[in-house]
């Protein structure tokens, strides 16, 4: 089987993560990684620190794997193929340029770019050699939980819809991370940005583009911009589809992702627990059988299969650009405390 050559740029929860998933995915090789910590690169990663999980195996074995400390040298190195950017979100433009003019495949952790403009940049070269792919990782569209009941949502067996509402609250991460980058703003974008956007995302991907925006936020921590948001989105046919999401709470909560979907015919719930069941108006309850594995695994096993099949998918190259388009929408709701009208 061909092996796809990876680069990971950026180590940190995420570029730990990815590194873990391409190391047990037969179809990834990892032959590079850059990073400016020098511990890290040496295979300690005891300071890492996300807020899903612990960090159970703080060394690597990194033998035979190419280090650096400029990412540029990474994207410059001809075995490597996939370039897969985990930096912060200020930086991810310019390494997804750099990587596209190296003639790289490209994964960029969510959000594409700090800004909607950004993205523009990023589109309008992307359109320009279709034989790159590109993926950003919006890993909630593969979540299992959430991609079954996107499909049966699709299929009609929820029935018509009355009410969707996602839920996403981290624990306080403040620390966490290289230079403490999620508490500036300017950099991370705040947790309207940087995590809110998962459930705005499976917002798009349910139920399309909204006619409009109404949300509602605050802030806890200084510099950090908007740490907690509701936000409501009108499709102009009486549903009620909304989602939550915030990093404030109290270090020692856990973190929770949850959905409750209701139609008349069906309604759609997975809970802070991870249970996932389908509740029939027959009275019938299923709890379906999906993967095990999170959506980060599915995310990468997909992309990775269609650089095997050289397979493009050229919606999913514009759809996550509608949904930071979404979230500056909140944002500007939020900041002039009215209802934004959305554009497609």
């Amino acid at each position: 089987m061909k092996k796809v050559k990876v680069g990971i740029i950026g180590i940190g929860f995420m570029g730990k993560t990815h590194f873990d998933i391409y190391k047990e995915n037969p179809k990834a090789e990892v032959v590079a990684l850059a990073d400016v910590d020098e511990a890290k690169l040496s295979g300690d990663w005891s300071k890492i620190i996300g807020n899903i999980g612990g960090n159970e195996s703080p060394q690597r074995d990194l033998s035979g794997i190419k280090t650096y400390s400029n990412p540029n040298d990474l994207i410059n190195d001809n075995e490597v193929e996939l370039v897969d950017i985990c930096l912060p979100t200020h930086l991810h433009k310019e390494y997804v340029l750099n990587a596209f003019q190296n003639k790289k495949h490209i994964f960029v952790e969510k959000p594409a770019a700090r800004k909607s403009e950004d993205c523009l940049e990023i589109i309008k070269m992307l359109d320009t050699n279709r034989e790159i792919h590109f993926m950003v990782g919006l890993c909630i569209r593969y979540w299992p939980a959430y991609a079954h009941a996107k499909k049966i949502f699709q299929e009609g067996k929820l029935g018509k819809l009355f009410s969707a509402s996602f839920k996403r609250i981290s624990p306080d991460i403040s620390g966490n991370a290289w230079q403490d980058w999620f508490m500036d703003s300017k950099i991370s974008g705040g947790a309207i940005l940087d995590l809110h956007i998962h459930d705005v995302d499976a917002v798009r991907n349910f139920f399309g583009n909204p006619k409009a925006i109404n949300s509602f936020g605050g802030s806890q921590f200084r510099s950090s911009g908007v740490d907690h948001v509701v936000s409501h989105f009108d499709y102009g046919d009486g549903t009620l589809v909304f989602c939550e999401g915030g990093w404030a709470a109290n270090r020692q909560s856990e973190f929770e992702m949850s959905f409750q979907i209701i139609g008349d015919k069906a309604t759609a719930t997975l809970k802070a627990d991870g249970s996932y069941k389908i509740y029939y108006e027959n009275g019938e309850i299923e709890t379906p059988e999906i993967s095990p594995l999170t959506g980060w695994h599915e995310e990468i096993d997909h992309y990775l299969n269609n650089l095997i099949e050289n397979k493009y998918e050229g919606e999913a190259d514009r759809s996550w650009y509608d949904s930071i388009r979404m979230v500056e929408g909140c944002l500007e709701s939020i900041e002039k405390r009215q209802t934004i009208q959305f554009k497609s």
